[in-house]
């Protein structure tokens, strides 16, 4: 089986460069920091760039009729939003449209954007009823598989036994329980209530499963991709490699190399349900009153 954590992506790394294990200049952690900094800048921007949903999320608000302001998840990659609709009982009463602050004078309900934060105009809307706000979530940051602990027994769900706890997490630390397998799933974030030996403790949990790791919150040993993509991952820090030591020749293979493995799996990634075109609707067309 593939190994899809960060110590599988240096050693896919080092093979693909043929770059020796002993040495100063490559050391794991720095190429740890390369797979962060091409993962943001370009693996990144590549899957979302399907419009495929992936990383999509939501949070909910209740309305009490005295809240105008929200807050933009802070995890919202670039900062931006999806959408925002308001639900009512499990469903969606209708989306809140964008207002700009020229607009606001004109009485139309909605929102704007100040600054970070989501402003609702006018206020109230129905009290009780939910204000959903979608964004794409920022994907963890990698690290080595020695800054996690690896889960070996799971007694209960609310107790894991790892193989061993490094000294970043202690009681009282917000930890993710993540899986190591596709698709990489987050399962839960919770806060550890108890350590005793190598036993972790906290609030309910279910579909933990040996093998996956307990890291910090926002860190992960697995890159949050399709599988697919974890070689072009390892091919991009191969070239800013050969880039930093400046192997002009090397490095016009190894470009040429990952151009041509991205163009190959953008194919076999999109679209994302092949016989099922995405359909438009019109949220303000007649058909939604007729």
């Amino acid at each position: 089986m593939p190994d899809y954590t960060t110590d599988g992506l240096i050693a896919q790394i080092r093979r693909r460069a043929s770059m020796p294990e002993s040495q100063n200049l490559f050391t794991d952690s720095k190429l740890v920091d390369m797979l962060n900094d091409e993962f943001v800048a370009k693996i990144l921007p590549f899957v979302v760039s399907f419009h495929e949903e992936y990383y999509l999320d939501f949070v909910d608000y209740s309305i009490d009729g005295v809240t105008t302001e929200y807050d933009i998840p802070a995890d919202a990659i670039g900062n931006k939003l999806k959408d925002i609709q308001i639900w009512n009982s499990g469903y969606m009463v209708a989306p809140l449209p964008r207002l700009s602050p020229s607009e606001l004078s004109w009485g139309w309900q909605g929102y704007y954007i100040k600054n970070n934060k989501i402003v609702l105009y006018p206020n109230p809307l129905n009290v009780g009823d939910t204000l959903r706000i979608q964004y794409y979530r920022r994907p963890s940051s990698l690290i080595l598989n020695n800054e996690a602990a690896k889960i070996t027994v799971v007694p209960s769900t609310t107790t894991v036994t790892v193989q061993s706890i490094p000294a970043s997490i202690v009681n009282g630390s917000v930890i993710d329980i993540v899986e190591v397998t596709p698709p990489f799933k987050v399962l839960g974030t919770r806060t550890i209530t108890n350590i005793s030996g190598n036993d972790i403790s906290f609030s309910a949990l279910s579909g933990i499963s040996v093998g996956s790791y307990v890291c910090l919150s926002g860190e992960s040993v697995s890159a949050e991709i399709p599988a697919e993509c974890y070689v072009l991952l390892a091919q991009a820090v191969v070239v800013r490699c050969l880039e930093a030591i400046a192997d002009v020749g090397g490095l016009q293979i190894a470009s040429s190399v990952y151009d041509s493995m991205k163009a190959d799996i953008q194919n076999l990634l999109t679209p994302r349900v092949e016989n099922e075109p995405k359909r438009i609707y019109l949220p303000n067309s007649l058909r939604r009153y007729v």
